[in-house]
């Protein structure tokens, strides 16, 4: 695949690889387990916007720290052109199929853990990519929040906006986003999955509460 550009496609690619590089790094990449089955229910945090989990259940990734929960929430006939292209080539074109996903992090360890905006980085890709990540599709919100699911998961009526956004996960906890990107038909996905360590008011990226990759199939429309 050819490498994409948009008005923010280099600082987002560039920023991308840095975090490929520091998954390499120290942090919580053994000893993860792949679920076989969904949990029963998830309980918010305060912060939080309601999480009810949306389509079918795709794979799960756990250490000791935390478990991230893939659902395939839809794919869709997207209504805009994609904001990626090589070129003057979108990745996709209005019509074209979207696939939404959803993520939801739970705190299964003992301690608090925090996230930024109350979220985990995510790598969502083909087999056989050239790319980093298949690039999130933000401007797809009304899209994604209409079949159901938010792209946020900050609740930002009980919770003011900062630029900061360190929101502390308690044990038993869990918090909820979904995104939309290219669907690829007939093509194995991939995700990695990272929260940096929080500690003495700072992010760590070189060491992390999760730093977890695996593979699954995209259910066909």
């Amino acid at each position: 695949m050819p490498r994409l550009s948009s008005p923010l496609a280099l600082t987002s690619l560039a920023a991308a690889a840095a975090l490929t590089l520091a998954g390499c790094g120290g942090g919580a990449g053994a000893d993860v387990e792949i679920g076989t089955e969904p949990p029963a229910s998830f309980t918010q945090p305060s912060w939080a916007l309601p999480i009810a989990p949306v389509g079918t259940w795709l794979t799960s990734l756990q250490n000791e720290s935390v478990r991230v929960d893939v659902y395939q929430v839809a794919i869709a006939q997207s209504p805009e052109d994609s904001s990626w292209a090589d070129g003057d080539t979108p990745l996709f074109v209005a019509g074209d199929p979207v696939v939404t996903l959803q993520y939801i992090l739970t705190n299964v360890g003992e301690t608090d853990v925090m996230l930024q905006s109350g979220e985990a980085q995510t790598r969502f890709n083909y087999a056989g990519s050239d790319l980093v990540s298949i690039p999130a599709e933000h401007h797809l919100s009304d899209l994604v929040e209409s079949q159901g699911v938010s792209t946020a998961s900050i609740d930002h009526s009980i919770e003011p906006s900062s630029p900061e956004h360190e929101m502390p996960l308690a044990a038993g906890e869990s918090s909820s986003w979904a995104t939309a990107y290219w669907y690829d038909t007939g093509v194995e996905a991939s995700l990695n999955v990272e929260v940096p360590q929080f500690a003495d008011g700072e992010w760590d990226y070189d060491n992390h509460v999760i730093d977890a990759f695996t593979e699954f199939e995209l259910q066909a429309p």
